[in-house]
């Protein structure tokens, strides 16, 4: 893994995804092309197409994770 790129090492993973608008959310990311990538929220088996010009920015979750999933399932409503 020392010479994937980065985000395509992190397939299969939870990553935090920072959208335009200040919307962030935890998912699993199952795909990483040139022109976008395939996440599936979580929960679902349903995946998603993203074109990286929709991102700001991703990364692995950190300290805020647990909370993510929480949010992600309603548990804090």
């Amino acid at each position: 893994m020392a010479n994937e790129r980065k985000p395509k090492a992190w397939t299969g993973q939870e990553v935090a995804i920072h959208f335009m608008g200040d919307r962030e959310l935890l998912a699993t990311l199952i795909d990483v092309r040139e022109f976008g990538f395939v996440y599936k929220n979580l929960g679902s088996e349903t995946q998603i197409f993203m074109p990286w010009s929709a991102v700001r920015w991703m990364r692995p979750p950190g300290e805020d994770a647990e909370i993510m999933r929480r949010e992600a399932v309603g548990e804090l409503d």
